[in-house]
């Protein structure tokens, strides 16, 4: 699974905690996708979970803007798919 570039310039938002984060998440995806083996990905998987934990902690979260909805719904999926890559780690 990759990520493209363009997926991450769809989820630019009008938040400088999202933007300083996905500067530091982008590089994280570029090394799982350059990764060559399942450890690798996962290893990076885990640095991944916690950027986005980051966001998902975020305390000035408004359920009304949709800049941070936007920006919780790309998190969680982030999340979700570093998960896979460790869930798939342990199972190889």
């Amino acid at each position: 699974m990759k990520v493209t570039k363009n997926e991450r310039e769809e989820a630019n938002m009008n938040c400088l905690r999202f933007q300083k984060q996905e500067d530091a998440i982008g590089g994280i995806i570029a090394g799982i996708n350059q990764a060559g083996d399942i450890a690798g990905k996962a290893e990076l998987a885990s640095s991944l979970q916690q950027e986005v934990e980051v966001l998902l902690s975020c305390r000035d979260y408004d359920q009304n803007s949709d800049d941070c909805t936007s920006c919780r719904f790309h998190a969680n999926v982030r999340k979700r798919l570093a998960g896979l890559f460790i869930k798939a780690r342990k199972l190889g």
